[in-house]
């Protein structure tokens, strides 16, 4: 790769990398990450659970996010806040993925960058949500209820609850979920 090109990768990087310095106001290595990895079947419910979160917040800001590297750190807080390099996390436009049977769409991924007397930034990646915010006790309960009341607006919801689904592969390719009807045989 020529220099000139492996300066502008990297500059776009730093982008990011710099948003989240500015907005944070302290030194990235010096933040909190908490992640939970939820059901598959809650896919659909994540994402508007998030934002109903951050309905009452004063300011909040959505960016979509992309990786080109798909295996080790990939998409994860850890390789939003660390040093920009080749394979680190940008700034991209926001991707949606279709929610079978309830035709919506649903964020692939998002970044939310928020102020609640804290800042923090919330990352969404499939079914895992991470957040970042102070290292300190204040920051540490903030993580801790947040998660908390996320499950219950998640739990609330049940997009999916009561229906038989596949969470399988169909032709070599992943799918999200698929829902089917129950089948009622002859006795």
């Amino acid at each position: 790769m020529a220099k000139l090109e492996w300066e502008k990768q990297i500059a776009s990087k730093r982008v990011l990398h710099n948003k989240l310095k500015q907005f944070f106001g302290v030194s990235l290595e010096d933040l909190h990450i908490a992640t939970r990895n939820f059901r598959g079947t809650s896919w659909p419910d994540i994402q508007p659970a998030i934002e109903s979160y951050f309905a009452v917040h004063s300011y909040v800001e959505l960016l979509g996010v992309k990786s080109e590297r798909s295996v080790g750190e990939g998409l994860c807080m850890t390789a939003l806040l660390g040093s920009p390099g080749l394979w680190s996390p940008e700034i991209a436009p926001i991707q949606y993925d279709e929610v079978p049977d309830i035709g919506e769409r649903r964020l692939r991924n998002g970044l939310w960058l928020a102020v609640d007397n804290m800042p923090l930034a919330v990352l969404l990646h499939g079914t895992t949500v991470e957040i970042a915010l102070a290292k300190d006790d204040q920051g540490l309960r903030y993580s801790e209820q947040f998660f908390k009341d996320l499950e219950n607006r998640i739990n609330a919801a049940g997009t999916f609850r009561g229906k038989a689904i596949s969470l399988g592969r169909y032709g070599g390719r992943a799918c999200r979920c698929t829902r089917f009807g129950w089948y009622r045989g002859k006795r």
